[in-house]
């Protein structure tokens, strides 16, 4: 009987035993997740922060935000997460989230990501500027053909577009929406934009770019862009003086001839037929034109098709309105004087109170820039600014006086030189001026349309890709 009792308390022992074996095995089995810190506060101008995961299970991080980055984004175990945070730019403070899960769904944890605004640094409501300086963007027909937009500011801002237009945000190409701002900034900068795929239609198609204050939404501007057909001819880079102005062209890749026309009032589109049309001016798509000889502050229309939209009956074309500067308030710069010294050739340059900085273009007889009238010259040297800007990343000098050009080779008969004033905005439409200074005379003669020299009004692709390489620029700003 004792034996039996014993046996029994025996099992029972034994039992419970394995019974808190099996709960301490399940204990040290059980999945756990945490972080050493719920909350990373960055200040406005992005950086990296990082915290601990311990877990003894594989996780993965996930986030809705797009401004923020994860390394790594999945783990096992203990380990450190470093989140990396753009400068947004915001004038509020922005809020997002990270999501830490293990691979099993059992345990997640959310870790708040915040970035402060710039609030307390922003101008008051009477002292914001936003503008965008280079007028309509337009596109070819082909996928990421590129432009950009020149954005003047002091405030915080964003930009909308339709979804077939991308811009680079710092580090990538994103695609832009109407409904938000996809791609933002702070103060003045030059932001790339670009066709986000092609176009094959016969006809252009177009809509609106918005930079507005991220905050409101007040302050906006607003610009057309454009995206050429395969037959489609429009603008690209227009020109404006106080003379005439100087415009290229944007094309469709199946278009081989623009025919242009400038009108003092409104043509009527529709009652054009082909034949007319074929008889206005004709380049070709890479060329240049420039129109002088035009009246001051007064609106023109020019229009333009192609050979190609001719052969429909109803043929599409591209009108757009402009107006010529007005030379009372725009940045001029006047040479005064060219004069020879220790062997280098100077101008004495005098800015009008309009101008904070100019370009001379300096030649001597018989360089090929001369021949050109100055709308066609202030295209060129905008191109180069829009396209190219080591041409123009100089130093500042907000002053007249003496600048140095060439150094004399004692074989040239007439020095010229040209002076292309900006204005305090950053816009490079300026008063171009073109002097010349033959050396039996002490004081420059401006050259005033093809009195003397004859000047051309179309510049080839050719002729653009000579004094890309050639031309000497002297710059004072």
């Amino acid at each position: 009987m004792m034996t039996k009792i014993k046996f029994g308390a025996l099992c029972a022992l034994l039992s419970c035993l394995l019974t808190a074996c099996s709960e301490s095995s399940n204990n040290e089995e059980a999945t756990y997740l945490v972080t050493d810190m719920t909350t990373l506060t960055f200040e406005n101008g992005g950086g990296s922060l990082r915290f601990m995961v311990e877990s003894n299970a594989n996780w993965t991080i996930t986030t809705a935000d797009d401004w923020m980055s994860v390394t790594p984004q999945r783990g096992n175990g203990n380990q450190q997460v470093t989140v990396t945070v753009a400068d947004l730019l915001n004038p509020l403070q922005v809020e997002g989230t990270l999501t830490i899960r293990t691979d099993d769904g059992s345990k997640m944890v959310n870790v708040s990501v915040k970035v402060k605004g710039v609030i307390q640094d922003y101008p008051a409501e009477n002292n914001r500027v936003l503008r965008v300086t280079n007028g309509d963007v337009h596109f070819s027909d082909l996928a990421h053909d590129q432009d950009s937009l020149a954005i003047i500011s002091n405030i915080a801002w964003e930009l909308r577009g339709p979804e077939w237009v991308e811009a680079w945000d710092g580090s990538r190409w994103r695609p832009l929406s109407m409904e938000s701002g996809n791609v933002y900034g702070m103060g003045s900068q030059k932001v790339p934009v670009r066709s986000a795929a092609n176009h094959d239609a016969d006809v252009l198609r177009e809509g609106q770019l918005t930079v507005s204050e991220r905050m409101t939404g007040n302050y906006a501007f607003y610009t057309d862009v454009r995206q050429a057909g395969r037959y489609s001819v429009m603008t690209n880079v227009m020109v404006r003086l106080d003379e005439g102005f100087g415009m290229n062209w944007k094309c469709g890749k199946e278009v081989t001839t623009v025919y242009y026309n400038v009108f003092e009032k409104k043509p009527n589109s529709s009652s054009l037929v082909a034949d007319e049309i074929r008889s206005w001016k004709k380049a070709d798509p890479g060329s240049g034109v420039g129109f002088s000889g035009l009246k001051a502050n007064t609106l023109y229309y020019v229009e333009m098709f192609s050979e190609e939209s001719l052969r429909f009956e109803n043929p599409a074309g591209f009108m757009y309105a402009v107006y010529t500067a007005s030379s009372d308030n725009q940045p001029v710069a006047t040479v005064n004087q060219i004069l020879l010294y220790e062997n280098y050739w100077v101008a004495d340059v005098t800015m009008s109170e309009n101008a904070w900085a100019y370009v001379v273009l300096e030649g001597r007889d018989g360089d090929s820039w001369i021949n050109f009238n100055n709308p066609l010259l202030a295209l060129w040297m905008t191109s180069l600014a829009r396209y190219n800007e080591n041409y123009f990343r100089y130093r500042t000098f907000n002053s007249s006086g003496y600048i140095a050009m060439m150094e004399s080779d004692n074989t040239e008969s007439e020095i010229h030189c040209a002076t292309w004033a900006m204005g305090s905005d950053g816009s490079k439409s300026g008063v171009l001026k073109h002097y010349s200074r033959r050396l039996n005379s002490s004081a420059p003669a401006r050259v005033a349309g093809n009195e003397e020299l004859p000047l051309k009004e179309v510049m080839t692709k050719e002729d653009v890709e000579r004094l890309n390489s050639s031309v000497r620029l002297v710059r004072r700003y």
